[in-house]
């Protein structure tokens, strides 16, 4: 019988083609809207002058951020008492970043990495336990964050019309909802299981689901991981701080890079506090919008959340600029690692 790693390696695969189409698309359609508006020659006269000091920042935030991703995953599989090198740990995140990138809602990702850790020698449960811890960390503290700075910043509430007010607040509700359901998993995973049953046999019965057992039993198993993994920071205070630690500061290295791009176009005048709070909430609207890499959503959120900050002359610029940093230069880095995994496959194959 075909093992649970295995499945979880070629479903993202079969969405693959469709999601890079779909992301190359979204990009395409920058260049074409900017060529139809005449923004583009001004665009790329603005690239041609940004200040590559800045620009080099918001690479090394982006370094930052793949490297404390996979120093969580290190420290985490360290706990286990199990070994796993730093440059392994990097490679498992960006492949899990392209993977993510290229499925929708960001779903290919956390499975690719089990696998990789697998290769690693990492057992599945193991794995699948990182990654849960990764990946809520960074949940629940780009949640934290985004709430604090929102908070600290208030008055930008102001410049929000009705539609965008109501975005931000689906994004927070829809956030917290998840928080809630992770933290009743946490104290009552048996509760969860027995609502998720109910669920799946109603949507069963309605013809929603077509396999109602399979689902029960993979979303089953995916409670109980969870559960599993939080009952184990809690019975390590030094893991879970950790843990939160690295998440905390891996979040904010990876929304710390538009502040340098901004400032990158000569864009001054506003706190790195601004430009942080705005991203979050950018962030918080968009992620769970189901294309690969919110795409074609974060690039007009972006234009309704900081059309009062950048110039209409720069906004082409700074959106090419922020995308290919924050999302393609990862999906570049994740193909790479793939590419070359399997040109050393077919060399020895060969």
């Amino acid at each position: 019988m075909e093992n649970n790693v295995t499945r979880e390696k070629r479903r993202p695969r079969k969405y693959g083609s469709i999601s890079i189409a779909f992301v190359l698309l979204t990009f395409a359609g920058i260049f074409i809207y900017g060529w139809i508006t005449g923004d583009i020659a001004e665009a790329m006269n603005a690239l041609g002058g940004v200040s590559l000091g800045y620009l080099g920042a918001a690479l090394g935030c982006l370094a930052l951020f793949v490297l404390l991703r996979a120093m969580c995953v290190v420290y985490f599989v360290r706990q286990n008492n199990r070994s796993l090198s730093l440059f392994a740990a990097i490679r498992v995140t960006l492949v899990g970043l392209y993977y993510s990138g290229i499925t929708p809602a960001s779903t290919g990702g956390q499975p690719m990495q089990i696998y990789e850790l697998s290769r690693n020698s990492v057992a599945p449960a193991i794995g699948t336990s990182a990654m849960l811890v990764e990946t809520f960390g960074f949940q629940l503290a780009q949640l934290l964050i985004g709430a604090a700075m929102l908070l600290t910043h208030w008055s930008y509430m102001n410049v929000l019309d009705a539609p965008m007010r109501w975005m931000l607040l689906t994004g927070y509700a829809v956030n917290v909802f998840f928080s809630v359901i992770l933290t009743i998993m946490l104290l009552k995973s048996r509760l969860v299981v027995t609502w998720v049953q109910g669920l799946i046999r109603f949507g069963g019965k309605l013809k929603l689901i077509r396999n109602p057992d399979a689902t029960m039993r993979k979303i089953i198993h995916h409670v109980e991981d969870y559960s599993a993994t939080t009952k184990l920071l809690l019975k390590n205070p030094r893991l879970m701080i950790g843990a939160a630690v690295l998440a905390l500061a891996q979040t904010a290295a990876y929304f710390s890079i538009l502040y340098f791009i901004v400032l990158g176009f000569g864009i001054t005048g506003y706190s790195y506090g601004l430009i942080l709070t705005m991203q979050t909430q950018l962030h918080l609207c968009t992620s769970l919008i189901p294309t690969p890499g919110a795409s074609g959503a974060q690039e007009g959120g972006f234009v309704l959340f900081f059309r009062n900050i950048i110039p209409d002359g720069l906004m082409l610029p700074v959106i090419l600029s922020w995308r290919f940093i924050q999302y393609y230069l990862t999906l570049i880095l994740g193909a790479g690692f793939i590419l070359a995994d399997a040109w050393t496959r077919r060399r020895i194959r060969g």
